[in-house]
């Protein structure tokens, strides 16, 4: 939402083995410690899913949940090790929003092997280093 306004809206979903449907998708800037529901988004979601697949609208609800999806400042990942603050042992991969599911797991690898070999990442994600959203000095 920008300025109590919804800019766009998502759905996420798949059906189980055991033939059930979940469904997800909304984002809406929270504090830190939010984890609720609320019902006003729940039937927004509801509603959306309902447009797509109209049998939605009657299905049983089993439950609802709220769960962390982590951005970034300027909304690309961080990947890399965090030296520059003073924690030479530290690493990061975070930061990609909806697309960590499918991105992760890339960026996670190729973190891994940099550690497990000592080698540098591959230059293609240097501008994904954490280092670019440090907002005060640092001693090199």
């Amino acid at each position: 939402q920008r300025h109590g306004q919804r800019m766009v809206q998502h759905a996420y979903g798949k059906q189980c083995l055991d033939g059930r449907i979940i469904f997800g998708g909304d984002r809406i800037r929270c504090r830190d410690d939010d984890h609720e529901t609320s019902s006003e988004t729940f039937q927004s979601s509801r509603e959306h899913v309902s447009k797509m697949l109209p049998f939605v609208a009657d299905a049983e609800i089993e439950g609802t949940w709220a769960g962390i999806m982590p951005f970034s400042m300027d909304g690309k990942p961080l990947i890399g090790d965090l030296a520059a603050l003073g924690l030479p042992c530290l690493w990061v991969v975070t930061g990609f929003g909806p697309h960590g599911i499918m991105e992760g797991p890339g960026a996670g690898k190729a973190v891994a092997t940099s550690v497990i070999k000592g080698d540098p990442l591959p230059q293609v994600l240097e501008p994904a280093s954490p280092t670019r959203c440090v907002m005060r000095d640092v001693d090199p």
